[in-house]
């Protein structure tokens, strides 16, 4: 017998799929990668987030980086919907598996198939040190002609011994570190990983500027 929460996916899933044959798109269902948020992913008494980090597979990174950026919110592997803030960004590993699905969840949001959501681009998370493979770099170069823009997070060796509870936090305004070899002060964020934070919230009031307009 399902579960609740088997069946609410089921129930979601059936109603993407509907809306797929009636807006004449061909998609595959097993394209319809995410399902739609059915009720607010806000926790009672916490603050809403200004943006949203989705996962485009289990792993991705979302829960550490939500952590670390402190205006982003862990929307997990759905699209948040009736939010304040509609706001997302797709978050993968730079493996040829979660390129591939980051791909297929690009195309859902795109043929408007993600709710109501505005996706301001891709966050690709370093699975390993080093150089990333040609074959892997085109994946990502194809990725960046379908969203807005591409951050790259690189791997973060210091990061592989704390809890997340103890990674640093970056907030906006807060002045970056400077660039440097070898590990950093704990409590600080690493400067690229600012920059994207940076950026985000910016591309974040963007959007909201058009929307008072």
């Amino acid at each position: 017998m399902d579960s609740p929460g088997e069946q609410v996916d089921v129930e979601q899933n059936t109603a993407q799929e509907e809306e797929v044959q009636a807006k004449g798109i061909v998609v595959h269902p097993s394209k319809l990668k995410l399902p739609v948020a059915a009720t607010s992913r806000v926790a009672p008494g916490e603050d809403d987030p200004a943006v949203w980090l989705v996962g485009a597979h289990g792993g991705a990174g979302v829960s550490t980086l939500s952590h670390v950026l402190a205006p982003a919110g862990d929307a997990g592997m759905m699209w948040p919907s009736g939010e304040r803030s509609m706001c997302c960004v797709l978050v993968c590993r730079s493996t040829a598996m979660g390129l591939e699905d980051a791909h297929d969840v690009l195309i859902q949001a795109r043929n408007g198939l993600a709710g109501d959501v505005v996706v301001l681009g891709l966050v690709v998370v370093a699975d390993a040190p080093g150089r990333t493979p040609k074959t892997l770099e085109q994946k990502i170069a194809v990725l960046s002609q379908i969203t807005q823009k591409v951050w790259r997070v690189p791997y973060i060796d210091q990061w592989r011994g704390e809890m997340r509870e103890d990674l640093p936090v970056w907030v906006p305004g807060d002045e970056l570190a400077r660039k440097r070899r070898g590990r950093l002060p704990p409590g600080v964020v690493p400067p690229v990983v600012g920059e994207i934070g940076q950026e985000i919230f910016t591309s974040f009031q963007r959007v909201m500027r058009k929307v008072r307009m």
